[in-house]
């Protein structure tokens, strides 16, 4: 089964954390938060609800762990950019070739070189 986990950026500091994803409505503002594994459930860290990514559940060729707006770099290929559409993790061309197809056919060669908020300037 996959482990089902989130990351988000921390609204106090920018830093980004990982865990699980919880939202809460108070009175009429709507908070958005990440619990950090094997916290407790008022440790919860506030984050920008504009950063939230899920986990795909594959790591790529180093070890890392590959979430939704990762940007990749595949050798012969260029970037590409990891998306959740239509129930599917998608890698979408960058670069070179436009190209769309599933994650899972392509992770295993590629790097995580860094991620839609952080280094939009690998996508333009």
């Amino acid at each position: 089964m996959r482990e089902i986990l989130f990351r988000g950026k921390r609204i106090d500091n920018g830093r980004w954390e990982e865990g699980y994803f919880l939202k809460y409505a108070l009175i009429y503002e709507e908070q958005t938060y990440i619990l950090p594994l094997g916290s407790v459930c008022d440790s919860g860290i506030e984050i920008d609800p504009e950063t939230v990514c899920q986990y795909t559940g594959l790591t790529d060729r180093n070890g890392r762990k590959i979430f939704e707006g990762d940007i990749l770099s595949h050798d012969g290929v260029g970037n590409i950019k990891v998306q959740f559409k239509k129930s599917e993790f998608l890698a979408l061309g960058i670069t070179h070739d436009m190209f769309s197809t599933l994650l899972s056919s392509v992770y295993k060669d590629c790097e995580v070189i860094g991620n839609i908020f952080d280094n939009p300037e690998l996508i333009n």
